[in-house]
């Protein structure tokens, strides 16, 4: 247990060296955050950090409840208000959010020396955040054993079904209320325990669900929560994501917890596809891979798409002895490119890809053409591997006389078709000897229709411009 007080202690302590106050004290943009991962995720009775300058003439700290609202001339104030204070310093300061407050509020820090400009920052109802060993918000949490208080570590994971303890912060109101700066009650000295509603919080390892025990102010601490909890009795043996929920949104990413259980499937380790992009209405193919082989019965990945053009089975079975497996993806056509996510899950570990669905624009394309030159009939004949074009065009007065026949090139991007058309000396039958070079982009690109502008320059009469076409797909 006195390696959590450690922990704890330095989480509100901070750290800072003296410094000398000659100016008015300043907030850094952004520079209100909680202290537990540093973020701008803010709620009521939350600890927080303000990081600036000039905010204390020397560093300051205290640990006696209630918490002072002022620390050797140096205060901050949430509209107005002075709030709790843990710890001063010239570019640090330890506080605690009021309860019962949401919204935007103004922050500002008052010295002797004089009143920062406000800092505007946005409080909702909870936002959970897990305290971390590396007090930074990340890697492994400030996690114990229930019997000894020891922290879980890969040297003593957790065992299914045991009870533990988690330190968080900003879980929001509790109940019955408590004025903030001081101590959560322990049925005790500090009064009677203060907890969150039932059923506010969950708590998830991997894709299980925890059950909690209790939720709320940790007895004799200031703004710091704690959530007894249960490991599920089915868990394998791995390290887990470990997420806190609740109306308002999860804890931060990247927070994982050691389990001692069984051995259970290999780890999930990779999802890839053939290609990163395929024309809508195609085919690709999927992997996903283990970090072992799979036990005898075989090995269930689920799969699932961000978007219905991509269709994927509901689960690939990796076989006995295998690695990996390999799954197709069938899409169907898009009206435009899109990009689509496709997850691969097993035991609560998530693999993601992209996949980029083109429109094709594979086909026969006809219709008008205009430029500086005249107006004419223009027909594509395009096809489109991944987000190339290619293909040939036809180009003919409005009475048929050919003007030119040429080759295409293009990209298609997003919504987007940029080309190139080059025809070569003797594509055209009135010029033989001169040849066209055009540029041009869609302005409107649909399954039945492109739009577009092009210009372009033939070696023989120069630069021609202002071209456009419109044609429909046959």
């Amino acid at each position: 247990m006195n390696s959590v007080l450690s922990v704890m202690a330095c989480l509100l302590a901070g750290t800072s060296p003296a410094w000398a106050q000659s100016a008015a004290p300043t907030i850094t943009p952004g520079g209100v955050v909680n202290a537990a991962d540093y973020t701008p995720a803010v709620a009521p009775g939350m600890l927080v950090a303000v990081f600036g300058d000039s905010m204390a003439s020397k560093v300051s700290s205290v640990a006696a409840t209630p918490l002072p609202t002022a620390l050797d001339g140096t205060s901050v104030e949430v509209n107005g208000q002075a709030i709790p204070l843990f710890f001063v310093s010239p570019k640090q300061i330890n506080a605690q959010m009021p309860f019962g407050i949401t919204g935007q509020v103004q922050v500002r820090v008052r010295t002797a020396v004089g009143l920062s400009t406000p800092a505007t920052v946005t409080v909702v109802e909870s936002a959970p955040r897990l305290f971390t060993k590396t007090m930074d918000g990340k890697g492994e949490p400030v996690l114990l054993h229930n019997a000894d208080w020891s922290l879980i570590s890969a040297a003593s994971p957790a065992r299914p079904g045991e009870y533990l303890i988690l330190f968080l912060t900003g879980l929001g109101a509790v109940s019955p209320t408590i004025p903030a700066g001081q101590a959560g009650g322990d049925n005790d000295k500090y009064g009677p325990l203060n907890q969150v509603l039932p059923g506010a919080v969950t708590i998830t390892l991997g894709d299980k669900q925890a059950a909690i025990l209790f939720a709320g102010l940790a007895p004799g601490w200031v703004g710091l929560y704690q959530i007894n909890l249960q490991v599920p009795a089915d868990m394998f043996r791995g390290t887990y994501p470990l997420l806190t929920r609740t109306k308002d949104g999860a804890s931060q990413s990247g927070v994982q917890a050691p389990i001692d259980g069984p051995v259970g499937p290999p780890l999930l380790t990779g999802l890839i596809v053939a290609s990163s992009s395929v024309n809508g209405g195609q085919s690709t193919t999927g992997q996903v891979t283990l970090a072992d082989i799979a036990p005898e019965a075989g090995v269930d990945v689920q799969l699932s798409s961000s978007n219905s053009a991509v269709r994927l089975p509901a689960t690939i079975r990796i076989a006995t002895g295998q690695r990996s497996a390999t799954f197709a993806i069938p899409t169907t056509t898009v009206s435009s490119s899109q990009t689509v996510t496709i997850t691969a899950s097993l035991s609560g570990v998530q693999q993601a890809v992209a996949l980029v669905l083109l429109q094709d624009i594979t086909g026969v394309w006809s219709g008008t053409a205009s430029d500086s030159s005249g107006p004419g009939r223009m027909t594509w004949r395009l096809t489109q591997t991944g987000p190339t074009v290619t293909g040939t065009i036809f180009l003919s007065t409005p009475l048929g006389t050919v003007v030119f026949n040429g080759n295409f090139s293009g990209t298609v991007s997003g919504q987007a078709l940029t080309f190139s058309i080059d025809v070569p000396r003797g594509g055209i039958p009135t010029l033989p000897s001169c040849s066209v070079t055009l540029q041009g982009t869609s302005t409107t690109i649909t399954n039945t229709i492109l739009m577009g502008i092009y210009a372009g320059t033939n070696s023989c009469t120069g630069p021609f411009s202002n071209g456009s076409f419109n044609l429909t797909k046959q």
